[in-house]
């Protein structure tokens, strides 16, 4: 940085911090300085006061009081990197990387290369193998993918699980292709995006998503579709920073995002954003809409995450109400299974 900068930016610029150093400390014994000398060391009932107030320090550290502390998250915006990583603050980022050092140790190592070699090369040619045979009636047909939160075999009918709740999902199993030999990637949210996204098998302890300098490099669906001549969207109900969900979008470099920002702050539940009925209401309006490409529309559900708050009522009871809370979502998904 100082190889790149003149010899006026250098001195000026130490010139300026100088006289902003001096301008701050002489404010500080005017006012900090002069007030701690008041204070009666003898009384005690200063002590709370003051662990009250270093208490009370947490919430700038973690950038106030909202769900989610700030992240690098916070000041991504564009789809240019340069432009985000302009707006990131450094001093904190720096730190952030000293801080949070990975490991080149592979804890889960339980083969020698050898040995993983041999297993890799007498599986290779089978997993390569493959039915090129296209299903689809068009060449570009528009794709709407929905990542539906915390959704278990349990409560689907077409997996044997509960008969009567996930009636539509039951419906459409019979009527594409259904795939009953998939499992969820990952236990968290986090981890199952990056899975679905860019085909990255969830780590158990880190989370790539939430490290930009590693997450830049994964391969990204979105860019993919974006070749083939696709507008891309992500619809989300609530705060894009968390697990710096926004940071791994942006450099997918998505057309269209859409947060929790754009609903009403009523159609929200205490914890992560707006209800899933109203939030699907509006990615189905948006894509209804005349289009001028192909689109790939991709939407994240959250109602379905505890602490599982509806706005309607409980049709299977609040003991149980993960179930209807599964149903709830296939009900609102009808207006997408019709477009």
């Amino acid at each position: 940085m100082i190889a790149s900068a003149s010899n006026f930016q250098i001195i000026s610029g130490l010139i300026l911090w100088f006289l902003i150093s001096f301008a701050f400390i002489k404010l500080f014994q005017k006012t900090i300085n002069k007030t701690f000398k008041t204070f009666n060391t003898e009384n005690r009932i200063q002590i709370p006061l003051f662990l009250l107030l270093t208490a009370s320090l947490i919430i700038p550290l973690r950038g106030g009081l909202q769900e989610i502390p700030v992240n690098q998250s916070n000041v991504y915006f564009s789809k240019k990197m340069f432009a985000n990583h302009a707006a990131i603050n450094f001093i904190w980022n720096f730190s952030n990387t000293v801080t949070h050092k990975t490991s080149n140790i592979n804890i889960y190592k339980q083969f020698d290369e050898k040995v993983t070699v041999n297993i890799i090369n007498k599986t290779k040619n089978q997993l390569l193998k493959s039915d090129r045979d296209s299903i689809l009636n068009i060449k570009k047909p528009n794709v709407i993918l929905i990542i539906w939160e915390s959704l278990t075999a349990k409560v689907v009918g077409a997996l044997n699980g509960e008969p009567t709740v996930t009636e539509n999902l039951n419906r459409l199993s019979k009527e594409g292709i259904w795939f009953t030999n998939f499992y969820g990637n990952g236990d968290r949210t986090d981890k199952g995006i990056p899975a679905i996204l860019s085909g990255y098998y969830p780590q158990p302890i880190k989370k790539i998503m939430r490290m930009p300098n590693k997450s830049r490099s994964l391969p990204m669906l979105p860019k993919e579709m974006s070749a083939l001549g696709y507008n891309t969207s992500f619809y989300y109900g609530g705060d894009l920073n968390f697990g710096n969900l926004n940071t791994y979008l942006r450099i997918a470099e998505i057309d269209k995002i859409v947060d929790g920002s754009e609903f009403d702050k009523k159609d929200w539940n205490s914890k992560w954003g707006a209800f899933d009925n109203v939030f699907l209401e509006r990615f189905g309006n948006d894509l209804v809409k005349k289009q001028e490409k192909p689109f790939f529309a991709i939407a994240l559900t959250s109602t379905s995450h505890e602490p599982f708050e509806l706005n309607d009522t409980y049709k299977f009871g609040k003991k149980i109400k993960m179930i209807y809370l599964e149903a709830l979502m296939l009900t609102q998904i009808n207006t997408l299974v019709n477009l």
